[in-house]
């Protein structure tokens, strides 16, 4: 077995180590990498005009909120590895590792958020103008008044933990963040670190970021805090209550290397075979590949896992503490609140992801990322639907390029609308894309058939994308990775269903409060033991979208939601009717919402049955069905006294 001499270099996510340049502990909220994120709204409560005479005044009331965040993410850096290669007889290769410095691994998130209000008072004078032109007269503004304020939630909450734990524990895993990492989201607040560290070399390392927050009930009892404001003086208490624990323990691996160069037959190999961890800073890997050990590699890529589970539990504490005399106290073991609350074990909250960090070898460096994708709809909003044109926007900070590249795109699952490329201009370091996603049904989620869909409703609407760039051609000697994976969230679009003006409404769905109606079979006004209730159909159109008319399935199902045909039912649209047994279609236009509500409803129902006065109501539920064009609703009947 011969070797020829090792290369040394760093292996992680960054150097120095950041979290913000670290991997996302839960890949479907975050990038490829943690990077930032932020978002800010501001919306107005009510404006009210007055008008006295000459006088007019106007008042607004806005409030707003804000928050950004670095992560949750797992960062990791080893200074100083030493990658020595071996060929063991002629089937395979071996790597090994050797980390000099140690393996320092980082895991949490950093966090700000903001809450605002404010008001705004404007008075004006109808005047002339100039004063002499009796015949000119104008409004004119007198005075303006703005107040508004700005809370800082985290630093709130920061100062909370700080009084809850006082003197007890240690508060340094949720902490302030000295480096400011949230400066460049502009949100002016500061930012707040929830963050395990450990650094050793060893299967299922291990970095824990938690909250342990105290909360004493004897500051509460009166007789209990005057004992304590008097031991207080002695440094002494009594302490009784719970204690809300929140961590996210991460476990994280070595799972395999892909050298690249210096490889015998191919560009590069996978070692991911027997990877085992020696004498305390060493890990080896095999491979099928053998090394071509006249030559050094040119990239090396670490491949790790590393698993998280959220939990949220409940101990309950008591102490009592004399100055330096006398101290007893006691804790009960943690419940485990997620269990108790969804009977969800802890083996099933586990993420475990997979993931990779690159070594440029011939520049001894870490990769770090350079670039960044996000996704925005109109004017700006988090909210892209269909119909609508989104916006991508590719930003490679610090980049320079006297001519244009090209930056490839890559969409899963395929879109074939979805732009597979965007040039960045020569010496600009961000280009935007546009594009446009249509109405699709949606996966029913139905673990016996995955390939079954149906049309998007209020609980399906939104479809998940995963999105990749990379830039074409790296620069030589770069020591950054131009690559960004970003989640898109498309909202599709779906027909609402809504009781028209003089309807009486019942309880409603959760997504829709007009979505329902009240049917009382045995009205006076109706001796038949009819009863009318109408309703408006109406699609969200976008653009230059125009109304369409299209088939609409209408079909009763009782409280269990299985189908209801003993009633003596009926829909009434377009001058005919029809009844539900359980089922019926009618051609139907679909109107814009500026038309909703209106008097006159797009269908009506007709229930004829009549029966006693019971003193309480029966649930339907009428599903309204169109193709995955147009969705799927839903309209909620509470149905009194019938038969």
């Amino acid at each position: 077995m011969a070797s020829n001499p090792p290369v040394l270099i760093p292996i992680g996510t960054s150097d120095p180590l950041d979290l913000s340049a670290g991997l996302p502990l839960f890949p479907e909220f975050g990038t490829a990498r943690a990077g930032i994120s932020a978002s800010s709204r501001s919306y107005k409560l009510f404006e009210i005009p007055l008008l006295v005479i000459c006088l007019r005044l106007k008042i607004s009331v806005y409030a707003g909120y804000g928050f950004g965040i670095v992560g949750p993410a797992v960062a990791f850096l080893a200074k100083g590895v030493t990658v020595a290669r071996a060929n063991n007889g002629t089937t395979e290769g071996q790597l090994t590792l050797t980390f000099n410095n140690g393996l320092s691994l980082q895991a949490g998130a950093f966090v700000g958020a903001y809450v605002s209000a404010g008001v705004t008072a404007r008075g004006q004078l109808y005047l002339p103008k100039p004063w002499y032109k009796v015949w000119a007269w104008s409004w004119q503004t007198v005075f303006t008044i703005e107040k508004d304020f700005k809370i800082d939630l985290l630093d709130l909450m920061f100062k909370l933990i700080q009084y809850l734990l006082k003197k007890k524990a240690n508060p340094a895993s949720f902490a302030e963040d000295k480096q400011n990492k949230l400066k460049e989201t502009e949100l002016g607040v500061k930012s707040f670190g929830m963050a395990g560290t450990t650094n050793t070399v060893r299967a299922n390392l291990t970095a824990t970021p938690e909250v342990t927050a105290p909360l004493n009930l004897a500051n509460y009892v009166p007789k209990l805090r005057e004992i304590n404001l008097a031991l207080a003086k002695i440094d002494g208490h009594i302490s009784f209550g719970p204690t809300a624990h929140l961590q996210y323990p991460v476990t994280f691996n070595l799972t395999g290397f892909t050298v690249e160069g210096s490889v015998q037959g191919a560009s590069s190999a996978l070692y991911n075979r027997e990877v085992q961890y020696r004498n305390g800073n060493q890990v080896t890997a095999k491979g099928d590949r053998l090394f071509n050990l006249r030559e050094n590699p040119s990239k090396f890529t670490t491949h790790v896992r590393y698993e998280t589970v959220v939990k949220l539990a409940m101990s309950i504490h008591a102490e009592v503490k004399v100055a330096k005399f006398f101290r007893i106290g006691v804790n009960t073991p943690s419940l485990d609140l997620t269990y108790l609350l969804y009977r969800i074990p802890e083996r099933n909250r586990t993420v475990s992801v997979p993931n990779s960090v690159t070594t440029e070898v011939g520049g001894g460096c870490v990769l770090t990322p350079n670039m960044t994708l996000r996704f925005e709809g109109p004017n700006g909003s988090l909210e892209i639907k269909t119909g609508e044109v989104g916006v991508g926007n590719v930003v490679l900070a610090g980049f320079q390029s006297a001519t244009p590249v090209t930056i490839n795109l890559e969409i899963d699952p395929p879109v074939p609308s979805f732009p597979t490329s965007v040039n960045l201009p020569a010496r600009s370091q961000g280009v935007k894309f546009f594009f446009q996603f249509q109405n699709q049904c949606m996966p029913t989620g139905n673990r016996e058939n995955l390939e079954e869909t149906a049309p998007p409703n209020a609980l399906s609407s939104i479809q998940a994308y995963r999105v990749r760039a990379t830039l074409k051609e790296t620069p030589a000697g770069s020591c950054t990775d131009y690559r960004a994976e970003t989640p898109l969230s498309i909202t599709n679009r779906f027909i609402r269903c809504q009781a028209s003006r003089n309807t009486s409404r019942a309880i409603n769905p959760p997504w829709d409060d007009k979505a329902s109606a009240k049917i009382v079979a045995d009205d006076i006004a109706s001796p038949s033991g009819g009863f009318l209730a109408s309703a408006d159909l109406w699609f969200p159109y976008v653009g230059n979208e125009q109304p369409v008319t299209v088939p609409v399935t209408f079909t009763l199902v009782n409280e269990n939601r299985e189908p209801y045909d003993r009633s003596d039912v009926e829909i009434l649209a377009g001058g005919t009717r029809k009844f539900l047994s359980p089922s019926c279609t009618f051609n139907l236009r679909l109107r814009p919402q500026i038309e909703i509500p209106s008097d006159n409803g797009s269908f009506a129902i007709y229930w004829n049955s009549r029966g006693k006065p019971s003193g309480y109501a029966n649930r339907f539920y009428l599903l309204v069905t169109t193709d995955c064009q147009y969705g799927r609703s839903e309209f909620w009947l509470d149905v009194w006294n019938w038969s």
